[in-house]
Protein backbone atom coordinates (compact mmCIF):
# COMPACT_ATOMS: atom_id res chain seq x y z
CA UNK A 1 0.00 0.00 0.00
CA UNK A 2 1.41 3.57 -0.65
CA UNK A 3 1.31 5.77 1.98
CA UNK A 4 -0.55 9.33 1.71
CA UNK A 5 1.54 12.46 1.03
CA UNK A 6 0.35 13.49 4.93
CA UNK A 7 1.71 9.63 5.64
CA UNK A 8 4.97 10.65 4.19
CA UNK A 9 5.28 14.48 5.63
CA UNK A 10 4.22 13.40 9.08
CA UNK A 11 6.97 10.37 8.68
CA UNK A 12 9.73 12.92 7.49
CA UNK A 13 8.84 14.81 10.18
CA UNK A 14 9.11 12.23 12.72
CA UNK A 15 12.45 11.28 11.28
CA UNK A 16 14.04 15.02 11.40
CA UNK A 17 13.13 15.30 15.17
CA UNK A 18 14.32 12.16 16.21
CA UNK A 19 17.76 13.35 13.87
CA UNK A 20 18.16 15.99 16.30
CA UNK A 21 17.05 14.76 19.37
CA UNK A 22 20.10 11.92 18.74
CA UNK A 23 22.44 14.50 17.70
CA UNK A 24 23.27 13.29 14.28
CA UNK A 25 20.79 16.64 12.78
CA UNK A 26 22.48 19.73 15.04
CA UNK A 27 20.08 23.18 14.22
CA UNK A 28 22.63 25.85 14.10
CA UNK A 29 21.85 29.15 13.90
CA UNK A 30 22.93 31.45 10.77
CA UNK A 31 23.85 35.23 11.00
CA UNK A 32 21.78 36.78 8.64
CA UNK A 33 23.55 39.93 7.30
CA UNK A 34 26.62 37.33 6.84
CA UNK A 35 24.49 35.14 5.30
CA UNK A 36 23.26 37.52 3.05
CA UNK A 37 26.27 38.80 1.75
CA UNK A 38 27.86 35.81 1.46
CA UNK A 39 25.10 35.00 -1.34
CA UNK A 40 25.71 37.78 -3.18
CA UNK A 41 29.45 36.98 -3.06
CA UNK A 42 28.46 33.80 -4.54
CA UNK A 43 25.91 34.99 -7.02
CA UNK A 44 27.70 37.60 -8.53
CA UNK A 45 30.72 35.11 -9.11
CA UNK A 46 28.99 32.18 -10.09
CA UNK A 47 25.22 32.66 -11.21
CA UNK A 48 25.67 33.46 -14.85
CA UNK A 49 28.18 30.44 -15.50
CA UNK A 50 26.19 27.71 -13.50
CA UNK A 51 22.84 28.97 -13.86
CA UNK A 52 22.33 28.64 -10.07
CA UNK A 53 18.86 29.63 -8.40
CA UNK A 54 17.53 31.52 -5.23
CA UNK A 55 17.45 28.35 -3.26
CA UNK A 56 20.49 26.92 -4.76
CA UNK A 57 22.66 30.08 -3.46
CA UNK A 58 21.20 30.78 -0.17
CA UNK A 59 21.62 26.87 0.55
CA UNK A 60 25.36 26.80 -0.47
CA UNK A 61 26.04 29.96 1.39
CA UNK A 62 24.44 28.78 4.58
CA UNK A 63 26.97 25.85 4.29
CA UNK A 64 30.00 28.19 3.66
CA UNK A 65 28.91 30.73 6.29
CA UNK A 66 28.57 27.95 8.90
CA UNK A 67 32.30 26.58 7.84
CA UNK A 68 30.79 23.03 6.70
CA UNK A 69 32.84 21.20 4.65
CA UNK A 70 31.27 19.10 2.97
CA UNK A 71 27.65 19.86 1.16
CA UNK A 72 25.06 16.62 0.73
CA UNK A 73 22.50 17.10 -2.27
CA UNK A 74 21.06 15.04 -4.33
CA UNK A 75 20.70 18.07 -6.68
CA UNK A 76 23.46 18.23 -9.31
CA UNK A 77 23.18 22.54 -10.00
CA UNK A 78 23.29 22.93 -5.99
CA UNK A 79 26.70 20.16 -6.17
CA UNK A 80 28.06 21.96 -8.65
CA UNK A 81 27.96 25.38 -7.26
CA UNK A 82 29.29 23.86 -3.62
CA UNK A 83 32.52 23.09 -5.82
CA UNK A 84 33.19 26.25 -6.90
CA UNK A 85 32.70 27.97 -3.34
CA UNK A 86 35.01 24.72 -2.02
CA UNK A 87 32.97 22.55 -0.19
CA UNK A 88 33.02 19.16 -0.80
CA UNK A 89 29.93 17.96 -2.27
CA UNK A 90 28.09 14.28 -2.23
CA UNK A 91 26.82 12.08 -2.78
Amino acid sequence: MVASPQAELAQALSEIESDLAQGILIAAPVDSSLHWAECRRISAAHTLATGSRAYDITHVGAATVLKCDTFLSFDGRQRTLAGLVGLNAAP
